[in-house]
């Protein structure tokens, strides 16, 4: 069956996919700037760093899913996010190593792409007439809660007993660390392993099934915010360039607050 409502664009999804990249953008400008410039004590605050922040960036992946429905190729596109996110590690190996990022939310994003592309035609995952939409998002979100303490150490439901230690020679070798398993001595300044991220995104993959088969609501074809709905559609772009402005623009304040100090 071919749904009539395929072509349309979803553009409520691009507008909260904009809103999460500034929201992100904000994020390492506030981590920079308390670094390099001037405290900023409410970015300590647990509330942001145990809460807000993933809360974000686990839309922003769940979205990266629902979208990637819509790509031609999820295998071609995976491959290129993920060279992007290769482009950070070795610009942050360089450039900030202090800063160095070596599994982030770009290497994520391409790893599920890259799997989705290849399973996806012959697994449940992203055959919506196997795994209903809602059932498969719910089941993906159930287990991505269970797993969500595993680069902490034990798999279970956060915030209560129900929870196993999971076994410290997973944690032993750096190899496994991108998968979930951070050995002692790996730093990634932005961490978003396999386990459990990725089983967001297969949530998104399954509401985009229900919402390319024109089961979203009316709204979600309609531009709210179409400045957002712009940034929403370029996100890897604005993702990619966000931090040479932001590290020039505290390159340019360091050297004026230099000046003046030399001045007075």
């Amino acid at each position: 069956m071919v749904f009539r409502q395929q072509s349309r664009r979803i553009i409520l999804i691009d507008e909260l996919r904009g809103l999460c990249i500034f929201l992100m953008i904000a994020y390492h400008a506030a981590y920079h700037i308390d670094r390099s410039l001037v405290a900023i004590p409410i970015f300590h605050a647990r509330l942001l760093q145990v809460f807000l922040q993933p809360f974000v960036a686990g839309i922003f992946i769940t979205i990266s899913g629902t979208v990637s429905r819509y790509s031609k190729s999820s295998l071609k596109r995976g491959i290129l996010v993920f060279l992007c996110g290769l482009l950070v590690t070795a610009v942050t190996f360089f450039v900030t190593p202090d800063d160095l990022i070596i599994f982030g939310i770009l290497h994520l994003i391409g790893f599920s792409m890259i799997i989705q592309g290849i399973f996806g035609r012959k697994s449940n995952v992203n055959r919506p007439d196997r795994m209903p939409a809602i059932p498969g998002a719910m089941l993906f979100f159930a287990i991505f809660l269970v797993a969500y303490g595993v680069p902490g150490g034990y798999l279970g439901v956060p915030g209560t007993d129900l929870y196993i230690v999971l076994p410290g020679v997973l944690y032993t070798s750096l190899w496994l660390s991108p998968l979930g398993f951070p050995a002692a001595g790996f730093i990634s300044a932005d961490y978003f392993p396999i386990i459990p991220w990725i089983f967001l995104f297969f949530a998104g993959t399954c509401i985009g099934a229900m919402f390319r088969g024109g089961g979203a609501p009316d709204f979600f074809y309609r531009s709210h915010i179409r400045f957002l709905g712009a940034a929403g559609r370029h996100t890897l772009i604005i993702y990619l360039l966000h931090m040479p402005v932001i590290l020039g623009l505290i390159w340019v304040a360091q050297w004026v607050m230099t000046s003046v100090r030399i001045v007075t």
